[in-house]
């Protein structure tokens, strides 16, 4: 099963399971908070984490863990791992730290930039868990700056450090790899 955690509402939506995945709408259940006809299950995504025994076979988690403390998304993603088989995916997107939703969103609890994740990274040498994911990353740009989107994307660090403040990403896609 693949599970888009914390999918919102579908018109507000800026990436799709069915996309990522490529697979039809009734391969994919939909999780949020939120009450709606388009959502499955209603209820918290770490309490849905904690309580369900369906096999997942993929995770979408679009714009959805800059609203979660950094422990908190530790959980996650500690949950996550433990309800996966290895080289299982889990897509995520969120706002980068440099765009102006990124600071501004009242629910926004943590900034998301180009190395966040890498705790969980096999050879990070500071781990806050014990489980692990190979991570692939890339930087997203809006239509303005489209064109430097290679250059910044192999050089991400030089991006963040010198060039971010003045030209933004408008958000980071992250894929996590499921390392058993």
């Amino acid at each position: 099963m693949i599970i888009n955690l914390g999918c919102g509402l579908k018109k507000f939506s800026q990436h799709s399971a069915e996309t990522e995945f490529k697979c039809a709408r009734k391969d994919v259940l939909y999780v949020d908070n939120l009450k709606s006809d388009e959502i499955d299950i209603t209820q918290d995504i770490i309490e849905f984490l904690k309580s369900t025994d369906k096999k997942i076979d993929g995770v979408l988690l679009s714009h959805v863990m800059e609203h979660f403390h950094p422990e908190e998304q530790i959980n996650i993603l500690n949950l996550l791992h433990s309800k996966m088989i290895n080289t299982t995916k889990i897509i995520i997107y969120c706002p980068h730290y440099s765009s102006a939703i990124a600071k501004t969103h009242l629910t926004h609890k943590k900034l998301i930039g180009w190395n966040t994740f890498d705790n969980f990274a096999p050879d990070s040498a500071e781990k806050y868990s014990d489980v692990t994911y190979n991570i692939e990353k890339k930087l997203i740009f809006g239509k303005l700056f489209k064109l430097f989107e290679p250059i910044f994307n192999k050089y991400p660090e030089l991006y963040e450090q010198y060039i971010s403040s003045h030209i933004p990403a408008r958000e980071v896609r992250f894929e996590l790899t499921v390392v058993k």
